[in-house]
């Protein structure tokens, strides 16, 4: 099925009345999901031509945008470490192995990609062809690292007109040899592509989750990094394609759909707010693994000093009002009355 919408808030509440109405009846299996039952529309093609009005704003969602704020952050910064964003997601820890990571974080397959090149490759064959072995699990030596998000963006600097400008999230060599696990990539791969003299995305997805996955940071996630690669090649932002072969929502969803369909639809397009730009210097892993940080930092200290380095930043560049704005919310979880008496100093 294909659709097609200006903004995000409008993609999620007509796709939640499109699988509600018409979706496949769909039970799921695995441990962590045993005996519920999803509804479904298998496969779903959605574009959406305004992918920078990125922030979910419907009325009964209550989503977090500070929360979709910091995730994209946390990618992009490489970790799969889930300190800081508890901060923000209390619940992360629910889908992780061991409480501490998530085993299928996209930052580290995103920003440090590892395989072998094509020397070590025919090395590797050349032994499993002598020893009359099957190549099934191994390990070697001299792996090579890849940063994706900087790859596409040289590839495109290099050729305006390239098809390779592809990252990957699904690996073989993770996903095809652990038995079970709480936490496997709903995402398969990312192309950006230059078409109209605008950078498009398109995002394949093998499960897509509407309500916890589409709606709250997949899209997004996927459109900071369409931004911020648009912003390096010095192009604008074109549209913005979502590919999921099960998009779904579980049934026990179903009874919170209805304040949202007599609720409202708000955008920030046409409420003529301009969003932020996402600079291009966090495309780079340091920039981000600083915001992190920061907002980790400011987390454990004195309110004081929190107080302090808001007021430094009220006048700040893109970047800077990005950890504004999550250190606000900081502010907020730490002590409300007191954001409330600071509240004029900081607008």
């Amino acid at each position: 099925m294909e659709y097609e919408y200006d903004t995000i808030s409008e993609a999620f509440v007509n796709l939640l009345y499109e699988i509600k109405a018409d979706g496949d009846i769909v039970p799921v299996g695995r441990e962590h999901a045993s005996g519920k039952i999803t509804r479904e529309i298998c496969p779903c093609h959605v574009r959406i031509g305004h992918p920078r009005n990125r922030t979910l704003l419907v009325n009964g969602r209550n989503s977090n945008p500070f929360a979709q704020m910091f995730e994209t952050l946390w990618v992009l910064s490489g970790t799969n470490e889930l300190g800081a964003l508890k901060i923000f997601l209390p619940k992360a820890g629910e889908w992780s192995d061991d409480g501490k990571t998530w085993r299928a974080a996209y930052g580290p397959r995103l920003r440090y990609a590892v395989g072998l090149d094509d020397v070590q490759y025919e090395r590797f064959r050349a032994a499993m062809i002598v020893h009359n072995r099957a190549v099934t699990n191994f390990s070697v030596s001299g792996f090579s690292a890849v940063d994706q998000l900087k790859y596409v963006a040289n590839e495109l600097q290099n050729d305006p007109t390239s098809r390779r400008a592809v990252m990957t999230i699904w690996d073989p060599a993770k996903e095809c040899t652990i038995e079970k696990s709480r936490d496997f990539p709903c995402s398969n791969h990312i192309q950006f592509l230059i078409r109209g003299g605008k950078l498009d995305c398109h995002v394949t997805m093998r499960s897509n989750d509407l309500w916890f996955g589409f709606g709250s940071v997949n899209v997004y996630e996927f459109s900071v990094m369409q931004e911020i690669i648009a912003n390096v090649l010095g192009i604008s932002v074109g549209a913005y394609y979502h590919n999921a072969n099960s998009l779904h929502v579980y049934e026990e969803m179903l009874d919170k759909f209805d304040p949202i369909f007599n609720g409202k639809i708000f955008s920030l397009l046409k409420l003529g707010v301009k969003p932020f730009a996402w600079s291009k210097d966090l495309l780079h892993v340091s920039v981000n693994r600083g915001y992190v940080n920061t907002v980790q930092k400011f987390y454990d200290c004195d309110t004081t000093e929190l107080v302090s380095a808001l007021k430094q930043l009220v006048d700040s560049d893109s970047a800077g009002t990005i950890l504004f704005y999550l250190l606000l919310y900081v502010l907020f979880l730490k002590d409300k009355e007191l954001l409330v008496k600071n509240y004029p100093l900081l607008m």
